[in-house]
């Protein structure tokens, strides 16, 4: 008896322990940008405890973000949710772009994922990008997310920046 306990508590623990990997992530920036950084805030992995049909992805704004002064430094966040489903009964490989750009201040992440047969995983993030500007204007800005891997998928927002003297 005690030994089918120890066993069933074993098969139940390792059950939720699962094998997504973060296998590198490369970071960098290009214009001018006054800061930038990244930030995962959350992920979750699980074999078939969540429904994801195929791979999906959101990317959006924090709208408080993009107004500014000028002369004054003006941030930028772009913010990210995007689910993997390895369907297949092989490890695969998932590939995750990120941007969030303000005018041509970008900052560029890519994520390289490894998920065993059966996995998904969700994660969230924020990247942001911060920039001063001379003139009061509209300024153009952007955040774009694309996955590669079993199925291919991107997905962007754009916005203006407010600039005011």
């Amino acid at each position: 008896m005690k030994l089918k306990i120890i066993t069933l508590c074993t098969l139940l623990l390792t059950q939720n322990v699962f094998a997504y990997k973060l296998l590198s992530h490369e970071s960098w920036t290009t214009g001018n940008p006054k800061n930038s950084g990244f930030k995962i805030i959350e992920t979750v992995s699980s074999k078939n405890l969540f429904s994801v049909f195929g791979n999906c992805a959101i990317s959006g704004f924090n709208q408080q973000s993009i107004q500014g002064r000028v002369k004054e430094e003006v941030y930028v966040k772009g913010w990210f949710q995007y689910a993997l489903n390895n369907t297949t009964q092989k490890t695969q490989l998932y590939v995750i772009k990120l941007e969030t750009c303000l005018l041509g201040s970008c900052k560029y992440d890519v994520l390289n994922y490894q998920l065993e047969p059966e996995e998904n995983m969700k994660s969230s993030t924020i990247q942001y990008t911060s920039q001063i500007f001379d003139l009061p204007d509209f300024y153009p800005a952007w955040s774009t997310i694309s996955i590669d891997g079993e199925s291919k998928m991107s997905k962007l927002a754009r916005d203006e920046a407010w600039i005011m003297k």
